[in-house]
């Protein structure tokens, strides 16, 4: 699972490189909401990959979802908190002017949320 692309494609794919993830052992991408440093490595990224669920919250812009949907990638949109797979959550959309969906990954005893807090920490967690 791919929680948010960054800003660039290219550095998106080397990083995964050097970390020895192939493109092809991710079947899911989660964004947690359309600021260009979050999605911008995602198109890239559905060069090499495009049979993946991409999850995003409702609001996003259409021509976004319009662009994934076109590189063969499946749109999920939701509002309601998800569980995508064992131990790996995708929060509800907070009540706040920015649509920011965070994922939760819980490992161990501990959850850790993975997202941008533009809602500010606390309406994140």
């Amino acid at each position: 699972m791919l929680s948010e692309t960054g800003a660039d494609g290219s550095a998106l794919l080397r990083n995964m490189r050097q970390l020895g993830i192939g493109p092809q052992e991710t079947d899911r991408a989660i964004l947690s909401h359309a600021h260009l440093d979050h999605i911008g490595g995602l198109l890239r990224f559905l060069r090499q990959r495009s049979d993946v669920t991409t999850c995003l919250p409702k609001p996003f812009p259409g021509s976004l979802k319009d662009g994934i949907d076109a590189r063969g990638a499946m749109v999920e949109e939701a509002k309601e908190a998800a569980k995508l797979r064992e131990n790996r959550y995708a929060s509800g959309e907070p009540a706040v002017a920015i649509a920011e969906r965070p994922a939760v990954v819980c490992t161990c005893d501990n959850p850790v949320v993975r997202g941008c807090a533009n809602p500010g920490v606390v309406n994140t967690v």
